[in-house]
């Protein structure tokens, strides 16, 4: 497996206007790289800031980048969820890493039958048109061979991606401090 070089900036891209237990998991890595001395950026998943960055969220993060300014060197690292791997082919320079968070939150954004079979004439068709009339290229499994890093948070991730020939990393999440007190 390779190795993950000493990053200078390691950003990690997220959705925007979204408030989820996997976007709250994204702010607390970057609290917790940031924490540890490196240098860490949430990203958004925006090339214009016309947006607000959840309330809930803020304690995680001083600051914050948007996609049009991810500087493309080969120190620095990207961290994409399986929801977003569509924007490592904005990059070229940069180490790559994909979060697997929900292995079929991956296929829903993927794969129309999947999401036809899992969720629906509504979404399916809604995915549909807009791989019609999208401008880039999605990034299938195989395409997904081909980044160096790949980050889990369970034995369903692993056990599956492994049985597709990826070598992953474990990173273990959090648990929101909402849920301490319920019975």
């Amino acid at each position: 497996m390779k190795e993950i070089k000493e990053s200078n900036i390691i950003y990690v891209l997220c959705p925007i206007n979204l408030k989820t237990g996997g976007t709250e998991l994204l702010h607390q890595l970057v609290s917790e790289l940031n924490r540890k001395g490196k240098k860490a950026y949430i990203c958004y998943d925006r090339e214009q800031e016309d947006f607000n960055v959840c309330e809930e969220f803020k304690k995680y993060i001083n600051e914050y980048k948007i996609l049009t300014e991810i500087d493309d060197v080969a120190d620095n690292l990207i961290i994409v969820p399986e929801t977003l791997t569509i924007r490592l082919n904005k990059f070229s320079k940069l180490q790559k890493s994909v979060w697997w968070m929900s292995v079929d939150n991956y296929f829903r954004h993927q794969d129309v039958l999947f999401t036809l079979k899992h969720y629906g004439m509504k979404q399916a068709s809604h995915l549909f048109v807009k791989k019609i009339i999208g401008r880039e290229k999605h990034l299938t499994i195989r395409d997904l061979k081909e980044v160096p890093f790949h980050f889990v948070q369970s034995y369903y991730a692993h056990d599956y991606l492994g049985k597709l020939g990826f070598n992953t990393i474990f990173l273990s999440d959090y648990i929101n401090e909402f849920f301490y007190g319920i019975d």
